[in-house]
C-alpha cells in the first residue's frame, strides 16, 4: 500500500473525515478540525495512514503573508496544476477548480493533470 508522506511545512491541520481514536479522545466528523500542533503529535506512521484510509484531510498552512488563500474564482491561466491524495488510494486533479467529477486513481489523475498541463502551455 502507498503511504501519504507529507512534510510538516506542508500541515495547517486536519479535517476529520471518519472517527477514529486519539489517546483517550474519540475523534467524530463533528468534532472541529485539528490543529497543526494536534496533527504533527501523531507519529508520522500513524499520521500518514490516518490519511490514507480517509480518516484525515489535511489542508495547508495559510499564505505566511496573511492573505487568504486563492478560490477557483480568481483562477486564471497562471494558476498551477495539482493532483491532490483523497485518502484510500483516490486523488482528484484541481486548477482553480477539481476538474474530475469524483476522485480518481493515481494513474488516472495523472494522466488528466498531464493533459492539462499541455494545453496550459
Amino acid at each position: 500500500m502507498h503511504s501519504t508522506i507529507l512534510s510538516e511545512d506542508r500541515i495547517g491541520g486536519a479535517y476529520i473525515r471518519r472517527g477514529f481514536r486519539m489517546g483517550d479522545r474519540q475523534l467524530t466528523t463533528m468534532d472541529p478540525p485539528l490543529t497543526r500542533e494536534e496533527v504533527l503529535s501523531i507519529p508520522s506512521r500513524n499520521r500518514s495512514t490516518l490519511i490514507d484510509q480517509g480518516n484525515l484531510e489535511v489542508f495547508p498552512p495559510a499564505p505566511a503573508d496573511g492573505s487568504a488563500p486563492q478560490i477557483a474564482a480568481d483562477a486564471d491561466a497562471d494558476t498551477k496544476l495539482f493532483v491532490v491524495h483523497m485518502g484510500m488510494g483516490r486523488f482528484d486533479v484541481i486548477v482553480g477548480k477539481k476538474l474530475n467529477e469524483k476522485p480518481l486513481k493515481r494513474a488516472e489523475a495523472e494522466q488528466l493533470a498531464a493533459t492539462k498541463a499541455e494545453v496550459q502551455n
